[in-house]
């Protein structure tokens, strides 16, 4: 039984639990994963067809390996691919994201919609200043200035 069928969770949005059921497999997966599988799966995703796989250390974790320094990895991966490219740094990103989240592209888009949606309500000009939800808000001329 997972703690997410306990009664306390019952009550949550359907959606809230379902991306906490989403977290839970997906943490579940990264201790059971091997660094091989890890590497495997953020290769796959950058679209690599490269040997990173081979380079990456036997009876290893993917909790283990994903938990590496980002030089540390970078490092690994620099035995395998060209040097003159950033590859081994991208493949090195993309392990740590890996790590965290099996699909961290779906994970950005959530994120950027979400952050696109919150700044269309920003203050677009200084005269929304004066309209403001609270009129003489201290943090709207800084928005505003960001967005310029």
């Amino acid at each position: 039984m997972s703690w997410l069928d306990h009664n306390e969770f019952r009550g949550l949005s359907p959606d809230l639990l379902s991306w906490m059921k989403l977290a839970e497999r997906e943490w579940k997966w990264v201790e059971e994963a091997s660094a091989k599988e890890l590497v495997a799966l953020a290769s796959k995703q950058l679209r690599l067809d490269i040997t990173a796989v081979d380079a990456t250390p036997e009876n290893v974790s993917a909790l283990e390996f994903g938990n590496l320094l980002h030089v540390e990895l970078t490092e690994i991966f620099e035995e395998v691919v060209s040097s003159r490219t950033s590859l081994a740094e991208e493949l090195a990103d993309q392990v740590q994201l890996c790590r965290a989240f099996s699909d961290p592209a779906q994970v950005l888009d959530v994120v950027t919609k979400r952050v696109a949606a919150a700044a269309s309500r920003f203050p677009r000009n200084a005269a929304d200043l004066k309209v403001a939800i609270i009129k003489g808000d201290v943090l709207d001329p800084f928005i505003l200035a960001a967005k310029l």
